[in-house]
C-alpha cells in the first residue's frame, strides 16, 4: 500500500486494535489471531478481499484494474473514538504501491467515518477529478476529508448533507427508494409547487398563489421559479405604498433567486417596491434608516426568465445557481472545455476576461451580496 497510507494505519493502530476494533462497541472476550478473518486474493483476475467492521459482516473488494474498493454487507465502520476499523488490512493484502481512486458503499454500509486520507493518497498535487465515493441512500455518519467528487441517489440524506458546500460535485446514480422529502406538493394558498432535484429549483404554478408547502431544508433550495400566471393578494401597506403580502412573504426574506417573467404581477410588484426602498434609502433622515433600508434592498433578487441570455447561467438552463458556480470554477482550471456562448455568461464581473474573479462575482450574487450581474456592468 501507498506510504502515507501505511504510516497513518501503522500509527493509529496499536497491536490490541488490530484484534478489536473491528467493534464499535466494547468485546466481552478477547479475539484471537487465527480467529480475525484474513483477506484473501483470488488469482484469476487479481480482485482482492477481507473482512472487516462489527463481527466481521462487511467485505471489503479491491479491484486493481478499475482502481476501486467496494464496501458491501452490513454494520458500522467506526469504532467508538471514530476512526474507521481494521484499515489496516489494507497493508497486509493490496500490493505496495497500488492505487484507490474510487471507493463505494453499498447499501448497508453505515457510520463510515473519515475517507480522504483514509483511502485516497492525495498527495501534494493531485486532481481531484480523479477519485471519487459512492453512497448508498442510508449512510449514517461519514466525513469527506477532502474528497470533491460524490456519486449518490437523489433524495438521499447524501444528496441533502451536499447541497450547502460549492465545492463538492455530486454526480447522481438515480433516485431514492425513500426519499427524505417529497418533491411536489400545494401550497397553503392553493398554489402547486415542484422542487427538480438537478437544478435545486422549486417551480410554483398557479392557479392561486403560494408561499410555502415544501419540507426541505433551505440549503437545498437554490431558486424559486415563479409561473406567470401566478396571482398575489392585492393588499397594499398603507405606510410605504408596496404590496404589503408580496413584502412580507417574498421580498424582504432573502431567498434563493426568484426567477419570473417582466409581465407577471410578481415582477411589476418587484419593480414597484424596489422602486420605492430606493428612495428611501436616498431620502433617509439618517445614516442608521440608510443601512436598515439598505440590507433590505440587499435581499431583494429577482432575474427575468424572458431577458434571454442569462449572465452567471453557464449551463445555460435558464437559471443561476451553485450548478454554474461549479461550472465556472473547473473552466477557470481548464479542466472542462467550454463554448462561445458559454464564455459570454462566464464574465460575471464584466472586465471582458475569464478568470477567478468571475468566480467570486458568481459566487456573491448566489449569496445576494450583489444583485446584478455583470458586477461591474456600466
Amino acid at each position: 500500500m501507498r506510504k502515507t497510507f501505511m504510516k497513518k494505519a501503522l500509527t493509529c493502530l496499536s497491536a490490541a486494535t488490530l484484534l478489536c476494533a473491528a467493534c464499535a462497541s466494547p468485546i466481552t472476550a478477547p479475539v484471537s489471531a487465527s480467529e480475525v478473518p484474513v483477506a484473501t486474493a483470488t488469482q484469476e483476475n487479481t480482485i482482492y478481499t477481507g473482512k472487516i467492521g462489527v463481527d466481521y459482516a462487511i467485505t471489503w473488494t479491491y479491484n486493481p484494474a478499475t482502481e476501486t474498493v467496494t464496501f458491501s454487507g452490513t454494520g458500522s465502520l467506526m469504532n467508538a473514538d471514530n476512526e474507521t476499523t481494521n484499515m489496516d488490512q489494507f497493508n497486509t493484502i493490496i500490493p505496495s504501491g497500488s492505487s484507490i481512486k474510487h471507493v463505494i458503499f453499498e447499501e448497508g454500509i453505515e457510520d463510515i467515518g473519515w475517507i480522504g486520507d483514509t483511502f485516497f493518497d492525495f498527495g501534494f498535487y493531485y486532481d481531484s477529478s480523479d477519485y471519487t465515493v459512492t453512497f448508498p441512500e442510508h449512510v449514517g455518519k461519514y466525513y469527506l476529508g477532502g474528497v470533491t467528487n460524490v456519486k449518490g441517489l437523489y433524495g438521499s440524506q447524501v444528496y441533502y448533507d451536499l447541497a450547502r458546500y460549492k465545492g463538492v460535485n455530486f454526480e447522481p446514480t438515480g433516485i431514492a427508494k425513500e426519499p427524505l422529502y417529497e418533491t411536489s406538493g400545494t401550497c397553503e394558498e392553493g398554489a402547486t409547487w415542484k422542487y427538480d432535484y438537478a437544478t435545486h429549483i422549486i417551480t410554483i404554478s398557479g392557479p392561486g398563489y403560494g408561499y410555502y408547502g415544501w419540507k426541505m431544508p433551505s440549503e437545498a433550495i437554490y431558486g424559486y421559479k415563479l409561473d406567470p400566471n401566478l396571482t398575489f393578494p392585492e393588499e397594499k401597506d398603507e405606510e410605504n405604498g408596496w404590496n404589503k403580502w408580496l413584502y412580507d412573504h417574498w421580498y424582504k426574506t432573502g431567498k434563493s433567486p426568484v426567477y419570473c417573467y417582466k409581465d407577471s404581477q410578481y415582477a411589476k410588484e418587484y419593480e414597484i417596491c424596489c422602486d420605492l426602498l430606493d428612495k428611501k434609502i436616498e431620502n433617509a433622515e439618517d445614516e442608521q434608516e440608510r443601512v436598515f433600508y439598505t440590507r433590505i434592498r440587499k435581499k431583494f433578487n429577482a432575474i427575468y426568465l424572458d431577458d434571454g441570455s442569462l449572465c452567471g447561467d453557464i449551463n445555460m438552463d435558464g437559471f443561476i445557481n451553485l450548478t454554474d458556480a461549479v461550472l465556472l470554477g473547473k473552466a477557470v482550471n481548464d479542466s472542462i472545455t467550454v463554448t462561445d456562448a458559454q464564455k459570454v455568461q462566464m464574465d460575471c464581473n464584466g472586465d471582458g476576461d475569464i478568470s477567478a474573479d468571475d468566480m467570486l462575482s458568481l459566487l456573491r450574487f448566489l449569496t445576494h451580496k450583489i444583485d446584478t450581474l455583470p458586477e461591474n456592468a456600466e
